[in-house]
């Protein structure tokens, strides 16, 4: 069986996102400290050979590779982390050769590695690598549209917990329309009055999407557990989500260089249209 000994790994050095989990290979004894290289320091670590014959400069941008210093072929993305994680997990790499399997977490991997610099915003340092991944319409909408079907369904989750402290008919569509329309508002405002930054500022709506509603999930859990006991879990978990939600959208508007009204308008969207319809819902 073919080892990581001889194998280095090459990470984008200013990419939180890949800093860390290159660095938990190496903690999990798949890769060795010396073989994580940064990009940044690509050309002082690894000889003029290995960088013009086995390395991809383009496809490193996308995909992470795995370099074999004793000249064998690189491996790049997805099937570098089978690689390694199949050094401690053989039945990885086994159930990787399942194509719709293989397919199925390429497409994952492309659609996080595309958008990895709206999950986590870093600013580009100068370096002679540019490891900036390529924009991609198709992933950044794809991300976008996940982000709305797993908000969505957790939303509706959420209403549903909550009728258990307050009943209400349908309790989870309600809640879809008292979360989601501000929402809808300011991706329309983003669309119609931002040029350039328009698809950047949505793809931050949806990651903001994803850590908003991710936050509910503990919450509808412990209502779940505790029988609707203590109306208080609902309320906790709204204000922890809205607060990390506002505290990230003021970090990403500022990472964008845009107007720090962007900020105040997403916030009034929410409240007013959230206020509008649990008026509509609730009082006579």
């Amino acid at each position: 069986m073919e080892t990581s000994a001889n194998k280095a790994i090459l990470y984008d050095d200013n990419c939180p996102m890949c800093a860390l989990y290159t660095k938990g290979f190496v903690q999990w004894g798949v890769l060795q400290p010396e073989n994580r290289i940064a990009f940044t320091q690509a050309d002082q670590q690894l000889t003029p050979a290995v960088l013009a014959y086995q390395l991809d400069p383009l496809r490193a941008r996308h995909e992470i590779p795995l370099v074999d210093l004793t000249g064998g072929p690189t491996l790049y993305g997805l099937d570098a982390m089978v690689f390694l994680l199949g050094q401690r997990i053989p039945l990885i790499s086994k159930m990787m050769r399942l194509r719709p399997l293989h397919c199925f977490f390429r497409f994952l991997y492309s659609l996080i590695s595309y958008n990895r610099r709206i999950i986590i915003p870093s600013q580009q340092a100068p370096a002679a690598c540019d490891c900036t991944p390529a924009f991609h319409l198709g992933y950044r909408l794809a991300f976008i549209a996940y982000a709305l079907v797993l908000a969505s369904l957790i939303t509706y989750l959420f209403g549903w917990s909550v009728a258990g402290y307050w009943p209400m008919e349908n309790s989870g569509g309600k809640m879809l329309f008292i979360c989601g329309t501000g929402w809808v508002i300011q991706m329309l405002w983003a669309v119609i009055l931002l040029s350039e930054k328009k698809v950047d500022y949505l793809g931050h709506l949806a990651v903001l999407m994803i850590l908003g509603t991710l936050i509910l999930v503990p919450g509808i859990t412990l209502s779940w557990l505790t029988h609707n006991e203590f109306p208080f879990i609902p309320v906790v978990s709204v204000l922890v989500s809205s607060s990390l939600m506002g505290w990230q959208h003021v970090r990403r508007v500022q990472h964008l260089g845009l107007s720090k009204w962007w900020t105040a308008s997403w916030f009034i969207t929410l409240q007013s249209t959230a206020a509008v319809w649990v008026y509509s819902f609730f009082l006579p």
